[in-house]
């Protein structure tokens, strides 16, 4: 028994601090809702959660919208960069947008190590 590796568990939650549980059971209020997910992004508990609110604030609601997101997308795929991998592009506009938003800062590049990806 000694020889074995030392395991960390991740996303263990009690009833009391599920961060679901209490973002469910918490009253309905009129909020700024990229100011809520990004002050929840600052508790680690809630980071899951974050990450899925990003993914879904980030659908454009209306056709206008998706119309200014294929003009944004011209300057990433232009003649000379062409041969870039669907999951990249789709990155690359999620990333564009979430700056716009000021969902993250703008040292996230840098601090996620992304410009050697």
């Amino acid at each position: 028994m000694q020889n074995l590796p030392q395991f960390r568990t991740y996303g263990v939650f009690t009833e009391d601090d599920n961060p679901l549980e209490e973002y469910l059971s918490s009253p309905i209020e009129n909020v700024d809702i990229l100011a809520y997910w990004k002050a929840k992004s600052k508790d680690q508990q809630w980071i899951p959660l974050v990450k899925m609110a990003r993914d879904y604030l980030v659908i454009q609601a209306t056709s206008v919208p998706s119309e200014q997101m294929f003009s944004v997308a011209k300057f990433t795929i232009n003649p000379t960069r062409n041969r870039l991998n669907p999951d990249k592009v789709r990155a690359s506009l999620c990333l564009k947008t979430w700056f716009a938003a000021g969902l993250i800062e703008e040292d996230f590049m840098k601090d996620n190590d992304l410009n050697n990806e």
